[in-house]
C-alpha cells in the first residue's frame, strides 16, 4: 500500500487555503510536467515519485481544463504575459487572468504519440515535447525501458500544432559533465532537432534535477543556451511560473497518475508551490558537506524529490 501523501494533505488542508486568503496576488501561469501516459508499474512505492500518468487519468485532467475553460498557451505566449501582465478589457474578456496554462512532456516517449496527442487533440489542446534527440531515431530506442517517438511521428505531431523542444542527446547528469560535454549536449540537439524538423528549438528542458545550488554549473549552462539561441529553458524547480520570471530556469508542478482532479486544481491555483522551498533546503543541505545527516534525514521523507521526478 502506497503511504500517506503528505505532500497532498498539506496542500489541500493548509496551504491551498493560506493561498487563497492572500490579500496580493501576482500573475502566475503553472507549467505542467508530464513524462509518460501509459499504465506502466512504477518503481517508487510511493506516489509522490511516480512519473506516470495513466490514459485515463490523463483524460480526466484534460477534461477538468476544457470543463474549467483554461486556455492552454505556449511557453512563449506564457512568457510574454508574465513579463508584461497589462491585460486589456478585450483580453480579459477572452481568458480570465489565472485561466492560462502551458502543458509539458520531457523524454520523447512514444506513448504521448499513441496515448496523450489524440486526448490533447480532442479537447483542442496542444503541448511542448522535450526530446532527448540521441533517443529519437528509426529503429526505435528505449529510454528508461520505454520506446522513444520516431523523427517521423515528431513531425507529423509537428505539423499539427505540437511544440518540440530539446531535453540534451543523451540524457545525461550535468553535474557529471565536463565543459565540452555539456556544450555539446545542449547545442547538438539543438542542432538536430532543427535540422530534422526544419524548426527553431526555441525552449529546453534540464535533464534530471536542475542544479540550482551550483551557481558555476548554472552561469555556464545559460550562457551555452544564450549564445546557441534558446529563447527559453525548463527545470523540475516546483512551483508554478510567476511575474518576471528566469527564462532560463522557468518552474514547473509535476504530475502523475495519484494526482486527483482536487489535487490537479490544488496545483494549478498555487497551493502545491510551497513545496519549492522543501526542495530548495534540501538541494542546498545536500551540497554541504557538514550537513550530510541532515540531508539524509530529509530525503529519508515523503516529501523528498526523488531521482524520477527530477527528470
Amino acid at each position: 500500500m502506497p503511504g500517506p501523501r503528505i505532500d497532498r494533505l498539506a496542500t489541500l488542508f493548509f496551504f491551498n487555503y493560506v493561498n487563497k486568503i492572500r490579500l496580493r496576488r501576482k500573475v502566475s501561469i503553472p507549467i505542467l510536467m508530464y513524462h509518460s501516459v501509459s499504465n506502466s508499474k512504477e518503481k517508487h512505492k510511493h506516489p509522490y515519485y511516480h512519473t506516470n500518468t495513466s490514459p485515463e487519468v490523463f483524460a480526466g485532467h484534460m477534461k477538468f481544463l476544457a470543463d474549467n475553460e483554461y486556455s492552454v498557451v505556449g511557453i512563449g505566449e506564457a512568457l510574454k504575459i508574465l513579463e508584461n501582465p497589462v491585460v486589456t478589457s478585450a483580453q480579459l474578456a477572452e481568458t480570465p487572468p489565472n485561466k492560462r496554462v502551458v502543458i509539458t512532456f520531457d523524454d520523447g516517449f512514444r506513448d504521448f504519440y499513441t496515448n496523450a496527442f489524440p486526448v490533447l487533440q480532442q479537447h483542442g489542446f496542444t503541448a511542448t515535447v522535450f526530446i532527448p534527440t540521441g533517443f529519437i531515431d528509426n529503429p526505435r530506442r528505449l529510454l528508461d525501458g520505454k520506446e522513444c517517438m520516431s523523427w517521423n511521428e515528431i513531425l507529423e505531431l509537428q505539423k499539427k500544432g505540437v511544440s518540440i523542444g530539446t531535453h540534451s542527446v543523451n540524457h545525461s547528469k550535468f553535474e557529471s559533465l565536463t565543459r565540452k560535454e555539456i556544450d555539446y549536449e545542449i547545442r547538438h540537439s539543438k542542432y538536430v532537432a532543427e535540422s530534422k524538423t526544419g524548426c527553431c528549438m526555441e525552449s529546453f528542458s534540464y535533464p534530471y534535477a536542475y542544479p540550482e545550488t551550483d551557481h558555476d554549473l548554472l552561469k555556464l549552462m545559460k550562457k551555452i543556451l544564450l549564445e546557441s539561441g534558446y529563447e527559453n529553458a525548463v527545470t523540475t524547480r516546483i512551483g508554478r511560473a510567476s511575474f518576471k520570471p528566469d527564462r532560463y530556469a522557468l518552474k514547473r508542478l509535476p504530475v502523475n497518475t495519484r494526482d486527483d482532479i482536487c489535487f490537479l486544481k490544488a496545483k494549478i491555483e498555487g497551493g502545491y508551490d510551497w513545496i519549492y522551498s522543501l526542495q530548495y533546503v534540501y538541494k542546498s543541505l545536500k551540497a554541504m558537506p557538514g550537513a550530510r545527516p541532515f540531508a539524509r534525514i530529509l530525503k529519508n521523507s515523503s516529501l523528498k524529490n526523488s531521482r524520477k521526478i527530477d527528470e
